[in-house]
């Protein structure tokens, strides 16, 4: 369905990777040998990276659509990922990037309108949200 939407485009799309939109903001292929494209995603999927080294905010749009379920269990997909089984891959090697270099994170489907943090617990992943109040 995307492919089809953006084919009217198609000479027009420059590939990027890892290339400064601005400064302090960083375009990334969240996982893949593809540039900007997020493996067993839609294609063209791409992350971006705020600020510097761990005061840093990763973006990754829609890797995940159902947080504390698929946190806890990286295997569950949706008809979104286009290949089930690398969605999954890489859904859990980016929890395990993102818990390790302590990165703040944020995306569609969060539940609440406030970054948050990945913790690791065994072989799982855990989300806890950053303080937020609808007061703020």
């Amino acid at each position: 369905m995307a492919r089809n939407a953006f084919d009217a485009y198609d000479e027009k799309f420059v590939p990027f990777s890892n290339k400064a939109i601005l400064p302090g903001v960083q375009a990334v292929p969240l996982f893949g040998h593809t540039p900007g494209h997020t493996p067993g995603h839609t294609p063209g999927h791409t992350g971006y990276v705020v600020g510097d080294e761990k005061s840093s905010l990763l973006i990754w749009g829609d890797i995940v659509h159902f947080p504390h379920l698929q946190m806890a269990h990286s295997e569950v997909t949706i008809a979104f990922d286009s290949d089930p089984s690398e969605a999954s891959k890489v859904r859990s090697a980016r929890f395990d990037r993102v818990a390790t270099d302590q990165l703040s994170i944020s995306g569609m489907d969060f539940n609440l309108p406030a970054p948050g943090k990945i913790h690791r617990e065994h072989n799982h992943y855990r989300l806890d949200y950053d303080t937020w109040s609808p007061a703020v």
